[in-house]
């Protein structure tokens, strides 16, 4: 959503691979359509667009295109990320039938404490269409920044899929961006100006955190992968999703996420020097109501059922 420019300079690059049969890309309600006359002349693109009131929203986005995508496996990549000569080269030595049911980088939290060298990015993996299509894709009560993939992984391993390091670490190439362009601008412009973007994607993580785990302990459920793709036949929309995240924590874990995102805030915000100094108590000074609020403003909590 919004990210054309990163979208054009990869899918000329993504074009000059031979890795791949059909290349999906989902223009998840841009406020200028993408057009498909300005990408590149290559057969394998397939261009579709949804509709997005509620802004952008990953997990959503992803669900549709994997449904709208027709191979075996899927290689997910984001807008600003194009593929590799080393992996395109790599996959190649493969054959299919011995493809694991998913390859990735990063597997766990626990991975990060090795060494950065070791990996190189979450936001890359490929998963096989019938794993996929076993669990739903994504988890889309995830909403912002964080988890998704982790969730993701970790849903794979408890369905039995088997799992694998892609076999090179110069998977993809990035193009760089600053964390403005990761979160969805937020209504409170004052407090905006008091609170950094890294303070907005930590306290986003956080509450995809508690809410992933939550989501597994309980066995929640989502629309599958087909009812995303017959839904967006009808209405160019992706399904509604309407249990609220105090109907899956329930009041007391709800509250003490708003007071965990809330602490994220502070304690990394960019010129709130006193609230840095407080920021192990803040969730005692501070009504709640207020933290629930601002959240709220800040698009980290939705207002109602999401």
């Amino acid at each position: 959503m919004n990210r054309t420019d990163h979208l054009m300079a990869t899918t000329a690059e993504n074009s000059k691979s031979t890795l791949h049969a059909e290349h999906i890309i989902l223009d998840y309600g841009s406020d200028i359509p993408v057009k498909k006359k300005d990408l590149p002349k290559d057969q394998r693109i397939h261009l579709f667009r949804c509709e997005a009131p509620s802004g952008w929203w990953l997990t959503h986005a992803y669900n549709l295109a994997f449904s709208l995508a027709s191979g075996d496996y899927i290689l997910k990549l984001d807008a600003d990320c194009s593929i590799t000569d080393e992996l395109t080269a790599a996959l190649a030595l493969f054959e299919k039938k011995n493809y694991p049911d998913l390859m990735c980088n990063r597997l766990t939290i626990q991975d990060y404490h090795l060494d950065d060298s070791l990996f190189q990015s979450t936001g890359l993996f490929m998963l096989s269409r019938a794993i996929l299509q076993k669990l739903n894709g994504f988890n889309p009560y995830l909403k912002g920044w964080g988890w998704d993939e982790i969730d993701l992984f970790s849903r794979a391993f408890i369905a039995g899929a088997t799992i694998a390091k892609f076999p090179v670490n110069n998977t993809i190439s990035e193009i760089k961006h600053s964390a403005i362009r990761r979160i969805e601008k937020p209504s409170s412009t004052y407090f905006m100006r008091r609170i950094s973007f890294d303070a907005l994607i930590k306290a986003s993580n956080e509450k995809n955190c508690i809410l992933a785990t939550e989501c597994t302990h309980q066995s929640i459920v989502w629309p599958s992968l087909n009812e995303y793709r017959e839904i967006w036949q009808m209405k160019q929309q992706t399904p509604l999703i309407n249990i609220s995240y105090k109907k899956i924590l329930g009041d007391c874990l709800y509250q003490r996420m708003v007071k965990n995102m809330f602490k994220e805030l502070a304690s990394n915000s960019a010129e709130c020097t006193i609230m840095l100094k407080i920021a192990g108590k803040i969730t005692k000074i501070i009504p709640y109501t207020f933290m629930e609020k601002k959240l709220m403003e800040l698009n980290l909590l939705a207002f109602r059922d999401i």
